[in-house]
């Protein structure tokens, strides 16, 4: 697995970064073949420092759903071709954004704009490998950052999400956590281990909290349906142990102790008892559904 930058790329002050990526030299045949989305809603804060990362002569489409703090002109002026359209859903935005894509891409970059791709990632890109090996979607690893400081084993690694994938009508579909866009069912699955790296949080705790009270009903909504799609280990773990009120604590304890979340420090305990908070908030929501 490659480890990347020992530094935190992810200034304190939200300022822009250029990367390295922009000397990342991708073929003539990638840079036709591939193409860049980035879904938004009020990243002003983000969007350049994600884009500054990625190399040059990509076709980058950015699909904002409803910005009022100047995302879409930002993006614009960097480069990007901008979608203005409503919310769809993680999984339905995704399809979405694919289908007004170019006829010559034929594979998708999806990138939330608190991520980094590292140089590492686009030199591991291989397209003569990517169309023969019959792999529909990749998962990609990832590495956390809290308030800058990189997670090294809170979180849990490794800790893949559908990242690269072969561009469809119906690749994603919603899965049972708020943000949890899966894989198809019948869809090849492969992994990609140079892993991105995502600014989790930073700032202000209360903005984190609304954003995961909203995303906690929409998990225990989901709970109540079928599940489709491709799983992975995660989201199996989570449907395999009842929400219940053991939940909070066994979510403290699986990030803090026993994924060795306390050698991170205080970044660590904030990062279980942020995972645990969600796991209680998600309970609180089903027991007064249930009682509703």
């Amino acid at each position: 697995m490659t480890e990347v930058t020992a530094f935190s790329p992810f200034a304190a002050t939200k300022q822009m970064v250029v990367g390295q990526a922009k000397t990342c030299r991708l073929s003539a045949e990638l840079r036709d073949a591939l193409a860049v989305v980035i879904l938004t809603k009020n990243e002003i804060d983000n969007i350049a420092r994600c884009i500054e990362h990625i190399p040059d002569g990509l076709n980058i489409t950015v699909v904002d759903c409803g910005s009022t703090d100047g995302t879409q002109a930002a993006a614009r002026a960097i480069g990007a071709h901008v979608i203005e359209t409503h919310w769809r859903g993680f999984a339905g935005q995704r399809n979405f954004a694919m289908s007004q894509l170019p006829e010559t891409v034929s594979w998708v970059v999806f990138i939330d704009a608190d991520e980094i791709f590292p140089p590492e990632f686009w030199a591991s890109l291989d397209l003569a490998k990517m169309t023969d090996d019959g792999v529909d979607v990749y998962l990609v690893d990832q590495r956390l950052y809290l308030n800058t400081q990189k997670l090294r084993f809170a979180p849990g690694y490794p800790f893949y999400h559908p990242r690269l994938v072969r561009k469809g009508p119906h690749i994603f579909v919603p899965g049972p956590a708020g943000h949890d866009e899966r894989p198809a069912p019948g869809l090849n699955i492969g992994k990609i281990d140079t892993p991105y790296l995502h600014d989790w949080h930073s700032g202000a705790l209360t903005a984190w909290m609304d954003k995961h009270r909203v995303l906690a009903a929409t998990r225990v909504a989901a709970l109540k349906q079928p599940e489709h799609g491709q799983g992975n280990r995660r989201g199996k773990l989570g449907r395999a142990i009842p929400l219940g009120f053991w939940t909070p604590p066994l979510r403290f304890l699986y990030h803090y102790i026993l994924r060795l979340g306390f050698l991170d420090g205080r970044a660590g305990l904030q990062y279980s008892l942020m995972m645990a908070w969600y796991e209680m908030t998600c309970y609180l929501l089903k027991v007064s559904s249930d009682d509703s």
